[in-house]
């Protein structure tokens, strides 16, 4: 192993963080830049870092458990706290990859190939860090007190179609015919009876006490609130929402669990809810966006350089279509009436002669 480099602020020590990153190799300029932006960044650690396990030589404590949900929440963390169960866990993470590093004897003897996809996924884990690094800090800096970010949040509220919204309800009373508890042939006898109880002046809703099968009948009398159309049977749905107004009673229609008269009692149409309803909503939304913006900015930071394609190299990876099967599946398409898009001529370019 590699000089041991111990960084330490008042009250606080990341000896074990630094040991792992020496274990990868990495330059002591950079751990100390790493340390700098932790010490700024204000991490959540214990006064002094007590012992949670040892597994040989190998130890885990407190401030490698907060090191371990780095991109955890304040009050993800104190759950996790809370429950003993998730601080084992947390604790056998930890001391797998470190007591695997530890003993030699114990690691995988590695072909060629192996070896490479190993150096590789450790290859990707200085960017993942940095991802990981650049969106906590747009987390931590995100301020949904700030005026500009309220303003935002209420911007984003309005001009947003989609969210936001109570969707369109409907409060509807039935007599509901159960095909599961009686035969068919009495159903249709009890509907007939219903109809020429309605046509002859009965309330409405003593014809649900009298004849529907739903078993809350007694309680809810037929009542149904708050529905929403892609939540009912689509038949039931459409009655509903398309075809009766408030007041109106329907014909007979049936469904997939049975037979049903409906009233429609009230109808409210789609509405946007209150900004200080959702507003915790929009600025979650808001939270996110800068998060995955501060990942994209690493990223895109990286490209700055032009990438050139050897188009070589390109060619000879690419997998070509057979163009015989390709032909044969149109035929297939064709002949199933299946509409299939054809391959484009080919254009002969005719050679020309060199300027005299």
């Amino acid at each position: 192993m590699g000089q041991l480099l111990v960084i330490q602020t008042p009250g606080k020590t990341w000896r074990m963080f630094v040991e792992s990153l020496v274990q990868k190799n990495v330059p002591q300029h950079m751990m100390r830049v790493l340390a700098a932006v932790l010490i700024v960044a204000g991490w959540p650690y214990m006064a002094h870092a007590e012992l949670l396990a040892k597994r040989g030589g190998v130890v885990v404590n407190t401030d490698d458990f907060a090191i371990h949900h780095f991109m955890s929440s304040p009050l993800k963390i104190k759950a996790l706290r809370e429950n003993r169960v998730e601080i084992e866990n947390t604790v056998n993470e930890i001391l797998a990859p470190r007591t695997y590093n530890e003993d030699a004897p114990a690691r995988l003897k590695l072909t060629p190939e192996e070896q490479m996809y190993s150096d590789m996924v450790v290859e990707r884990g200085p960017l993942n860090a940095a991802l990981n690094i650049a969106e906590r800090r747009a987390r931590s800096n995100f301020d949904a007190t700030d005026s500009k970010t309220t303003a935002r949040a209420r911007e984003l509220w309005t001009v947003d179609e989609k969210n936001y919204y109570a969707e369109e309800t409907a409060d509807f009373t039935q007599i509901f015919f159960d095909l599961g508890r009686r035969n068919f042939s009495e159903i249709i006898e009890r509907v007939k009876s219903v109809q020429a109880d309605l046509g002859n002046g009965m309330p409405f809703d003593a014809a649900v006490l009298k004849y529907s099968d739903d078993a809350n009948v007694v309680t809810q009398r037929g009542s149904i609130r708050g529905l929403q159309y892609g939540r009912t049977d689509p038949v039931i749905g459409k009655l509903i929402f398309t075809k009766l107004t408030e007041g109106e009673i329907s014909d007979v229609v049936s469904s997939r669990i049975g037979l049903h008269i409906v009233r429609l009692d009230k109808k409210t149409k789609r509405s946007k809810k209150p900004f200080e309803e959702v507003q915790g909503q929009v600025l979650e939304r808001l939270l996110e966006d800068a998060a995955k913006a501060a990942r994209l900015a690493v990223l895109d930071n990286l490209t700055k350089t032009n990438t050139v394609i050897n188009e070589v190299g390109f060619d000879a990876l690419l997998i070509k279509p057979d163009p015989l099967l390709d032909e044969k599946r149109r035929a297939i398409y064709r002949e199933l009436g299946v509409p299939t898009s054809e391959p484009l001529p080919k254009i002969l370019v005719e050679p020309t002669s060199p300027p005299k």
